[in-house]
């Protein structure tokens, strides 16, 4: 019986030993690092911004994304109405997009086109932010307007003989156009950072509950 179990305790200790040996020569876990393409990528608030764009942020309480090939210029202006205008410019491709926000009594951005002599049945409706925004193509030029709290916004493309490449680059300005604090707001990529002479407007969007 002794023989048995000296037996059986020779049988565990050999397993043991095993086992120990062979976690022994197990490799050791490494950290993968993150592809280049997410490392590449630039982050803007909580989205992410593709490495073909930039963003461009202006002190009167806006931003949005634009084509790296192209250039945002600041314009000054002398009429205290307009509380900044920016011109969007490729040194490469005729035409242009320019953004004026205007200060206006106009409560309803219809009447507004309806002063352009454009009739509301060529109206698009579209947004712009978290606004109910109306476009219209006429003449060579694509115009986004919309209204928020008496300032009025107009997003104009002008595509010359650039029609596809001016649309294109006109759908990354409306489709990433935001309202933000205008104290946390830095100008970019502009060869003349002077705003509109109007004082600064604050642009709070559909969402401000009074």
């Amino acid at each position: 019986m002794n023989k048995k179990v000296a037996v059986g305790v020779i049988a565990i200790v050999v397993v043991i030993i095993f086992f120990m040996v062979r976690a022994s020569h197990r490799p050791n876990e490494q950290t993968t690092p993150l592809p280049d393409t997410q490392q590449e990528q630039t982050t803007n608030g909580d989205q992410t911004v593709p490495s073909d764009l930039k963003t461009y942020s202006d002190p009167s309480g806006f931003k949005f994304n634009y084509p790296v090939d192209l250039t945002v210029n600041s314009k000054k202006e002398t009429d205290q109405s307009i509380y900044s205008s920016l011109e969007i410019t490729s040194s490469k491709k005729q035409g242009d997009i320019s953004i004026k926000i205007i200060e206006t009594s106009i409560t309803k951005i219809d009447d507004w086109f309806k002063q352009k002599k454009i009739k509301t049945s060529d109206l698009k409706t579209v947004k712009l932010a978290d606004l109910e925004a109306k476009q219209a193509q006429i003449n060579g030029e694509l115009i986004t307007a919309a209204i928020d709290q008496g300032a009025l916004i107009v997003i104009t493309a002008n595509y010359q003989m650039d029609k596809d490449f001016w649309l294109k680059a006109n759908e990354k300005v409306i489709g990433s156009f935001a309202f933000v604090n205008p104290a946390s707001s830095q100008t970019s990529d502009t060869s003349d950072s002077s705003s509109g002479g109007g004082d600064d407007v604050i642009f709070e969007g559909e969402e401000i509950v009074e």
